[in-house]
């Protein structure tokens, strides 16, 4: 599970639990696994890839500008 998390850019785990939702729904148990939180995940590991690249190709010296600076606020507030 670590070298497919490496080789998808960490999009492994969001994915895969999509895909298992089903049958872990199935399970005898009186919580059930919704989509919208994976689909979250997964729509926010790709948005703050592409800003990554963005700061990237911006160069060192530039500054993060607004989305850069709404995924430093997230990451924030998940690491907390």
């Amino acid at each position: 599970m670590i070298v497919l998390f490496i080789l998808t850019l960490g999009l492994y785990y969001p994915v895969w639990f999509l895909r298992r939702r089903k049958a872990l729904n199935i399970l005898d148990s009186p919580k059930k696994l919704d989509r919208w939180p994976f689909v979250v995940c997964l729509a926010y590991f790709v948005a703050a890839f592409f800003v990554g690249v963005a700061r990237a190709a911006a160069g060192p010296e530039s500054r993060p500008g607004v989305a850069g600076l709404l995924f430093d606020v997230g990451q924030l507030a998940v690491a907390s």
